[in-house]
């Protein structure tokens, strides 16, 4: 009967903490480890404070961590209001080159593509007679190098844009 009332804590926890545990636990692990080395009180101390140290740092970066995901996420929502405030769109500029795309798009859908040429490839393959219009390279004939000159403009990069 004595065993059981020392194994509760409620009655003998300064008991137990003055001992190091309720003592079947103890005897428990005597009996499975051994006997329990001596640990001096400086030594444990220096370890509580250690933990504590470390569990000081931890919270610290936890603290850090969430500030500044916060942070970045609401300079991100500023830079992305002000490029949408601020984005407008560009008029278009007169330049020759512009007319000379306009000529070449002959499906008149408002861009040269490769679209284009293929109209004016398979225009040129059934013989249809063609308007000077057509007759991009200004040599007096549509042939397949008029052809040449459309598909090159629908592929030509600009300035060295790679898009």
């Amino acid at each position: 009967m004595r065993e059981t009332m020392d194994n509760t804590p409620e009655q003998n926890f300064d008991q137990w903490a003055q001992q190091g545990g309720p003592p079947a636990l103890k005897s428990g692990l005597t009996d499975l480890f051994g006997s329990t080395p001596a640990i001096s009180r400086s030594l444990d101390n220096q370890i509580l404070q250690a933990a504590h140290q470390q569990s000081i740092r931890r919270n610290r970066m936890r603290w850090t961590i969430r500030y500044a995901i916060g942070s970045v996420a609401a300079a991100a929502a500023v830079v992305l209001i002000a490029i949408k405030t601020t984005h407008r769109e560009q008029p278009m500029v007169s330049n020759p080159s512009a007319a000379v795309a306009s000529a070449q798009d002959v499906n008149r859908d408002g861009k040269l593509d490769i679209l284009d040429a293929f109209l004016v490839a398979r225009k040129v393959a059934a013989n249809e007679s063609l308007t000077k219009e057509w007759d991009f390279n200004h040599d007096g004939t549509v042939d397949t190098k008029d052809v040449d000159v459309v598909a090159f403009g629908a592929v030509k990069l600009k300035g060295g844009d790679v898009r």
